[in-house]
């Protein structure tokens, strides 16, 4: 039976809505539809996610690893080609000169990193001392890296102690519980005993507590502590310092020359004593640097 061309027409009319439909949904002809991805596809972008990640690492390993250098770079700023010289950072300054008034921005500035934290102290307006303490971070082994750069530049310490006899200037670098690198003065033998009052003891004197530079190969400065009778009159001295065994020596054998009298071995303290009046006694505290040179009598 022959179909009716106003059925076929119609028919027509009625499916192309459809396809259009169709086509605007997926907005592309049925002949573009997305094709599914494969296995070798899914693995070619597991291997770009992989190449790109892994270069994403090595540029924050790189970035990482200069970022290390430059502060290691930084320790060769803090000290110079002088044995216990100072250092670029400090901007000319000089223990025992005036204060550059540079200084305190120079410091300021170092520290904004963490990584180095200067500090320094003054007597009056000299400078009296500067500390640099070295922050260990990421590994770097900091501390050892400094100690192999001044031992290469002003060669072997004295229990990491650098002296300048022309200069009086020494450098100390204590490794732990912290990594610090101090510069201070330091006297001799004679010039340390010339700033103790050692006839002071029953005199009425005005001298009270000081301190003054430390002695040789130690660390940090001396301490004078005075104590006095009731009526005024100076009871008995202390003097506490840090050195070396043989500086300790050479200061006995020199008081020894000054007090005209040879020491001889105290049990008591384990040190030496004199008995001139009004008696003396120097010792050195067990296992340590510390030593204390004392004379007089308890204050009454």
């Amino acid at each position: 039976m022959r179909i009716p061309t106003s059925l076929i027409v119609m028919s027509l009319l009625t499916a192309a809505p459809f396809g259009l439909a169709i086509y605007d949904q997926q907005g592309k002809r049925p002949a573009e539809a997305s094709v599914a991805y494969g296995p070798e596809d899914e693995a070619r972008r597991d291997r770009e996610r992989l190449a790109e990640f892994e270069a994403e690492a090595a540029r924050e390993a790189a970035e990482h690893e200069n970022a290390n250098a430059v502060r290691l770079a930084k320790l060769d700023t803090v000290f110079g080609t002088g044995t216990a010289s100072l250092g670029s950072l400090f901007g000319g300054a000089r223990i025992g000169a005036p204060i550059p008034t540079a200084l305190p921005d120079l410091l300021g500035a170092a520290t904004r990193e963490g990584f180095l934290l200067p500090s320094f102290q003054q007597t009056d307006a000299t400078l009296a001392s500067i500390h640099v303490e070295v922050v260990e971070r990421d590994n770097l082994d900091a501390c050892q890296k400094l100690r192999a750069k001044l031992v290469a530049t002003w060669g072997p310490s004295s229990r990491g102690v650098w002296l300048d006899p022309a200069t009086h200037s020494r450098a100390t670098l204590t490794t732990g519980p912290l990594c610090t690198l101090t510069y201070d003065r330091y006297l001799d033998v004679p010039e340390w005993l010339a700033n103790v009052p050692l006839d002071v003891v029953g005199q009425a004197s005005d001298i009270s507590d000081s301190s003054f530079p430390g002695l040789g190969a130690g660390t940090g400065v001396t301490t004078l502590v005075v104590e006095k009778h009731t009526n005024g009159k100076v009871a008995r001295v202390t003097v506490t310092g840090s050195a070396d065994f043989d500086t300790i020596v050479r200061l006995r054998d020199t008081l020894s020359d000054q007090l005209h009298e040879q020491a001889t071995r105290d049990s008591y303290t384990d040190g030496w004593a004199w008995k001139k009046k009004p008696g003396f006694s120097l010792w050195q505290s067990h296992g340590t640097d510390r030593f204390t040179l004392q004379f007089g009598t308890f204050p009454e």
